[in-house]
């Protein structure tokens, strides 16, 4: 609770600060990059659910937990153009903070992690935090986002929160969007958990001298696999599919699909 309460109140803070300097935005800029959130979060969404799926079912499954790689950029990149669309971005926070509360219950009994381990909207919330300080000035938001990302468990942790404010201060360059974020993702990938299936077959062939192929071995993991989602988020789609990802609440589908899998989980 005291860590809730600590969120609330900084979340409120924040929401009464823009409020009271709250002018128009203008319209979304365009910067070259896929602003077509609809279609992404569905995208986002439905690779979350087969890598939970796998995590829960087929653990051993590398195949399936590849996929869910690209659901956590998708999202954070969501966030980022929403940052920029938004006419009251306090209010987005607070949607946040609503989401990650009814979260969490499934969350933990889901994916068997505990109450101090937070889910992946208490990670997006404390970006969206850092990029209200970065649109307003206020460079100290930023970096409490980031000290509480590492002081406190949760969903992608410090990386998750870093790789929301990376997206956010390359938006406008599509090069550099590229390279940071490529960069980005190896250096997820040094300090992930899981091998991908490419690590035992470039590790043998780099063999264990100081070669291009034992430097693959050891960057290409699990979570670099994330880079995967570069090109859903660098080439426009200009339709849009409101019915796919629309609406404020699309994001209940979280808590919803983790207690129909809790369920199946207990009934077999």
């Amino acid at each position: 609770m005291m860590i809730i309460n600590r969120l609330t109140a900084l979340t409120g803070s924040v929401s009464r600060s823009l409020n009271k300097s709250m002018t128009s935005r203008p319209d979304r800029p365009w910067y070259g990059l896929n602003e077509n959130t609809d279609l992404l979060k569905c995208i986002a969404m439905i690779t979350m659910i087969i890598d939970h799926t796998a995590e829960i079912f087929f653990p051993r499954h590398y195949g399936l937990r590849m996929i869910g790689r690209v659901s956590f950029p998708l999202f954070c990149w969501c966030m980022v153009v929403g940052a920029d669309y938004t006419k009251n971005i306090g209010k987005y926070a607070l949607r946040l903070l609503v989401l990650a509360i009814v979260s969490q219950p499934a969350f933990m009994l889901a994916l068997n992690h505990s109450l101090w381990d937070f889910n992946i909207f208490v990670t997006l919330l404390l970006g969206l935090i850092g990029i209200a300080g970065i649109q307003r000035g206020r460079f100290e938001a930023p970096i409490l986002a980031l000290l509480i990302s590492c002081f406190y468990r949760m969903d992608y942790g410090f990386r998750g929160v870093a790789c929301i404010l990376t997206m956010y201060m390359l938006r406008k360059n599509p090069f550099f969007f590229s390279i940071g974020f490529t960069l980005f993702c190896a250096a997820w990938g040094m300090g992930a958990a899981y091998n991908s299936p490419f690590y035992a077959v470039l590790r043998y062939w780099g063999g264990t001298s100081m070669t291009v192929g034992s430097f693959l071995g050891s960057s290409i993991r699990m979570q670099s696999l994330a880079v995967c989602a570069l090109p859903l988020i660098l080439i426009p789609t200009r339709k849009r599919w409101r019915w796919l990802g629309g609406g404020k609440w699309f994001y209940m589908i979280y808590p919803a699909h983790l207690w129909i899998l809790y369920a199946i989980k207990r009934l077999v």
